[in-house]
């Protein structure tokens, strides 16, 4: 047989080998937004070498989650490129980038990198001079006689202060890259996709869309972050409309980026939306606190628990809130009437916990979270009551435990980000461990789709299931 026989066949069989890669329809963050993948059969046992079926490195960092539609696999990469790869086999098919630059001539570039350069040496020097300014400050505070210890201070003081004066009209230019924070980036945001086109959303404040094929729809400038650790919500589609939370709750028209809706009030944080329908009307329920009737933008609710980290998790009707001073749950009332909810308060579990990062799941009755330092606690749905409390030992140091809880199939896995580390266990009333395994360093969370899981680690994106036959 031919070399290039040989090829084709091989890929034939690829075809026929690979599962049926998941519902053309709306996928995003965490699939369907519930982290649950029932079909799935996962491995439990993966590494760097173990049970790879191809991995493919990638040009930057990202947080992203990948998603998958059809035999593609779409991810992200820093600071502003999305990704389209082959399912199959891994490799890349194309690679699109969304940057300020590319809206204007050359000119214009060139003057807003030299705009750019000096934003940056001025936000150098402020953090210097912020530095010293402490120093002194505490000197000032042992010896309080010393004038001339006084008159730095006050030097310092008036410098910092006119840094900030110069790097103000800077730093708010629109086309100015916003502040993040190195573990966070650009691209922490998930793409999602409606099975024609994929949606996209950097921390920058730039939206795109994109075909399946690569060819850009639109694009533009929605609302720029001015969050110092960076932006982190993903879109989430609605009907034919794309919802991105910055610092407005904003509704753009998904075949042509035109707003059609921002709420009045200006709320983020880094958690995405949650989504549900109650009789005939789709609601909007954000991590600030606030539920929003989707047709108008439309604040119904506020004031509920406020969750920095994360959406509620929403599932019949019930919106869940699992977080660090807010263990509560509240049912939301049907039908939606008026200009105002009034949700009611089912349980106040009373746990005191860590900062969750990662969202939690519904199974069978019980709440899986996963918080900061590590901890895993199972709660009753139903009442809030705590089933178990249990700490895997996965992660060192500084690992902050970002990839959401996953449920695949019949397991559950939780990660660990910094060291790579993951362990899978069974769901029910007791911990049951399955397997642990460490691969690179991901915040991202993992998608399942039959018996494959995608995970998109900083260096390479990783498609992992049982080793085919030599």
């Amino acid at each position: 047989m031919s070399v290039s026989n040989r090829a084709l066949l091989v890929g034939a069989l690829c075809l026929l080998c690979i599962p049926c890669l998941g519902n053309p329809g709306v996928v995003g963050w965490r699939g369907d937004g519930t982290g649950r993948y029932p079909a799935a059969t996962p491995v439990d046992r993966w590494s760097t070498e173990e049970n790879v079926i191809w991995k493919t490195p990638m040009p930057g960092f990202s947080n992203s989650s990948p998603i998958v539609v059809g035999e593609r696999v779409y991810t992200c990469a820093e600071p502003s490129s999305l990704l389209c790869l082959s399912a199959v086999d891994g490799h890349l098919v194309w690679q699109r980038t969304s940057r300020f630059p590319d809206m204007v001539d050359a000119a214009t570039r060139a003057q807003w990198a030299q705009e750019q350069a000096r934003a940056d040496a001025v936000r150098k020097e402020m953090y210097e001079a912020g530095g010293l300014l402490r120093r002194l400050g505490q000197d000032v505070q042992d010896t309080p006689d010393d004038e001339k210890l006084k008159a730095r201070y006050q030097a310092a003081k008036a410098r910092r202060e006119e840094l900030g004066k110069e790097l103000a009209p800077l730093q708010s230019a629109w086309y100015m890259m916003p502040e993040t924070h190195e573990e966070n980036g650009y691209t922490s945001p998930t793409p999602t996709s409606d099975g024609e086109r994929v949606y996209v959303v950097f921390g920058t404040g730039w939206v795109a869309c994109y075909d399946l094929d690569g060819n850009r729809v639109w694009a533009r400038m929605v609302e720029k972050p001015h969050m110092h650790h960076g932006y982190g919500a993903s879109p989430v589609l609605v009907g034919d409309m794309l919802v991105v939370h910055i610092h407005h709750l904003i509704a753009l028209d998904k075949l042509t980026g035109e707003t059609l809706w921002q709420t009045e009030e200006e709320s983020w944080c880094w958690g995405t939306p949650s989504r549900t329908r109650i009789g005939e009307g789709e609601l909007l329920l954000t991590g600030c606190g606030d539920i929003v009737r989707a047709a108008d933008g439309k604040t119904l609710a506020s004031g509920l628990p406020r969750m920095l980290m994360q959406g509620p998790l929403v599932e019949e009707g019930i919106a869940y809130y699992l977080d660090k001073g807010a263990w509560k749950a509240y049912r939301l009332p049907e039908p939606v009437d008026g200009e105002a909810l009034q949700p009611q308060l089912l349980w106040d579990a009373g746990i005191s916990s860590s900062t969750c990062y990662a969202s939690p799941v519904l199974h069978e009755g019980l709440l899986y979270s996963w918080d900061q330092s590590g901890t895993l606690r199972v709660v009753e749905a139903d009442t809030g009551a705590l089933v178990y409390r249990h700490k895997p030992g996965i992660g060192a140091g500084k690992s902050w435990h970002y990839p959401s809880v996953a449920l695949a199939g019949d397991r559950l896995f939780v990660g660990a980000d910094v060291t790579g580390s993951a362990v899978m266990f069974r769901p029910g009333r007791q911990y049951e461990e399955l397997g642990r395994n460490t691969l690179e360093t991901f915040c991202s969370s993992p998608v399942f789709v039959g018996d494959r899981m995608y995970l998109r680690t900083w260096g390479n994106l990783y498609c992992i299931g049982p080793s085919p036959e030599r």
